[in-house]
């Protein structure tokens, strides 16, 4: 370390001044994984009732929605819970995120980021209601075009749970876009 000018001493010094902010950091890591993982597992037990819910949203006539194998609902239930747990768990990163890096923001970025955080749930909450319509709508105008064909609509339960999941919770993150775009510009990065 005599080459660099620096001293075993003030090596370790350094150190310990980062090693507040690595355990802070694993303190929030375990905090988030240990959510993801309880909401996980009740969700994954809550799986009936939360499977019903799409199964009578998707109540179209013509359809019948069927399971293909034994052991698809354990799959379909893994997913639920892995996109229920995912729902809970993305506002307590950013709350996190928010919380460590607090102390580096402005008091104009502050009040910015609090201002965003009930929007943010908003738009989120309408772009997965979009979702839902939007899909409830292709999902009913599919199954007429294959009665119109002929074709007997058989639809897979994972499949068809799954892409309107998907395509909500996809909605719900495109909304905040905009959002973040403008915390950025409002904040000078942009």
């Amino acid at each position: 370390f005599h080459n660099v000018g620096i001293t075993m001493d003030e090596l370790k010094r350094k150190i310990l001044e980062q090693a507040i902010f690595l355990d802070e950091i694993r303190r929030r890591v375990y905090s988030v994984v240990l959510t993801f993982f309880l909401v996980f597992i009740g969700s994954f037990f809550a799986a009936g009732y939360i499977v019903s819910l799409p199964v009578k949203l998707l109540k179209l006539p013509n359809v019948t929605i069927a399971t293909t194998s034994p052991f698809q609902y354990m799959d379909l239930a893994t997913d639920i819970a892995f996109a229920c747990a995912v729902c809970v768990v993305l506002p307590l990163i950013a709350f996190h995120v928010y919380r460590f890096l607090k102390p580096a923001l402005t008091n104009n970025e502050k009040k910015i980021f609090i201002r965003l955080i009930p929007i943010m749930l908003i738009l989120f909450v309408f772009g997965f209601a979009y979702g839902i319509i939007i899909m409830y709508f292709a999902f009913g105008a599919l199954a007429s075009l294959n009665t119109s064909l002929g074709i007997t609509n058989i639809w897979d339960i994972s499949q068809s749970v799954s892409q309107l999941a998907v395509t909500s919770l996809l909605l719900g993150i495109l909304f905040e876009l905009p959002l973040a775009l403008v915390f950025l510009i409002k904040i000078g990065w942009l």
